[in-house]
């Protein structure tokens, strides 16, 4: 939910308010446990659109890296990262990445066990380095390292 608090990130979890499947882990869930496989992409809406220049989504994944370890295999403890778009189905036309719901800033995260704080801050400063100088909003949409606590209890 904290990500989804950025107008340019588009958050693809049953833990998101208005998600299709959202009744399904409501009732399938009983302990109200957080959705820990989630899918984002960096793709913006109408009001706030983004597109990142594929060098700058490779830096971007780069600097996630040690707080996020980028794998083609999500079943880890550790958090994982993998961008479809650019690993395992960078051999598929752009129809059939457009098909499967995949852009070109996709990502599919795994969390792991680690504190979300560290890795809401890691990703931030990630997307600062990535793209601070041409899409400043991207990165102040980012919920502050401080304010992030509240929103990660809602989550």
């Amino acid at each position: 939910r904290s990500l989804a608090l950025n107008p340019m990130i588009n958050v693809h979890c049953s833990a998101v308010a208005g998600h299709p499947n959202g009744p399904l882990r409501e009732r399938l869930m009983t302990l109200g446990l957080p959705a820990p496989l989630f899918t984002i992409d960096f793709q913006g809406s109408a009001a706030h659109p983004l597109r990142l220049e594929k060098w700058r989504l490779q830096r971007l994944l780069d600097s996630l890296e040690p707080a996020f370890g980028l794998q083609v295999s999500l079943g880890q403890t550790n958090t994982v990262v993998l961008c479809p778009g650019l690993t395992s189905h960078s051999e598929l036309s752009e129809a059939a990445l457009q098909a499967a719901g995949i852009t070109p800033s996709t990502l599919r995260i795994s969390v792991g066990d680690e504190d979300p704080r560290y890795l809401l801050e890691h990703l931030r400063r990630a997307a600062e380095l990535a793209a601070g100088e041409t899409a400043p909003e991207f990165v102040a949409g980012f919920p502050p390292a401080h304010g992030s606590t509240r929103s990660i209890r809602r989550s």
